[in-house]
């Protein structure tokens, strides 16, 4: 178990730092349970936020996947209203930066180099999951005022789902 889980670190590592030297502006990094129920839909949606976004300096990241609902994760009224994401899904963030899980996140260029440096920093021992490593990661850059909460956003419910934490699928969307 220890060595899938540092595997799975250094393979999110791999991918980011991979993103960064293509130069890309955005990385979605996926792991290998991550599921859309339409995913000819999920990329025509990400395109086009994708455009809308880059007019703009937020998100730095987004959610693109779910755990626990975010009713669950304890925010309360600190969410805002991003806007939609699609016709079931609205964009989110919150007053304080948070993840829900790794399995599907989406990176902006300039956030992800300063996220690829820190976690860095962080030593591969003791092994810990790379969702509680990139929450530490993320907790160290919004302390060092690298990182603007309301620049974390989160799609719910996300367009994505873990597939290793779901046991049945969600309806089929239109």
């Amino acid at each position: 178990m220890l060595q899938r889980l540092a595997n799975i670190e250094r393979a999110h590592l791999s991918l980011m730092e991979q993103a960064l030297t293509a130069d890309c502006q955005w990385a979605l990094i996926l792991e290998d349970d991550a599921q859309s129920a339409n995913p000819v839909q999920l990329a025509n949606d990400l395109v086009n936020h994708l455009s809308a976004w880059d007019n703009t300096s937020q998100p730095s990241y987004v959610n693109m996947s779910e755990s626990f609902p975010i009713s669950e994760l304890g925010l309360g009224g600190q969410l805002k209203n991003q806007g939609a994401w699609d016709s079931r899904s609205d964009v989110v963030s919150a007053t304080i930066p948070f993840t829900n899980t790794v399995c599907a996140m989406l990176y902006r260029r300039e956030f992800l180099m300063d996220l690829v440096e820190e976690l860095r920093s962080i030593p591969l021992e003791p092994i810990i999951p790379i969702d509680w490593k990139l929450n530490m990661a993320i907790m160290s850059l919004s302390r060092a005022n690298k990182l603007e909460s309301d620049y974390c956003f989160a799609v719910t419910p996300a367009p994505i789902i873990q597939g290793s934490m779901h046991t049945s699928s969600r309806p089929a969307q239109d």
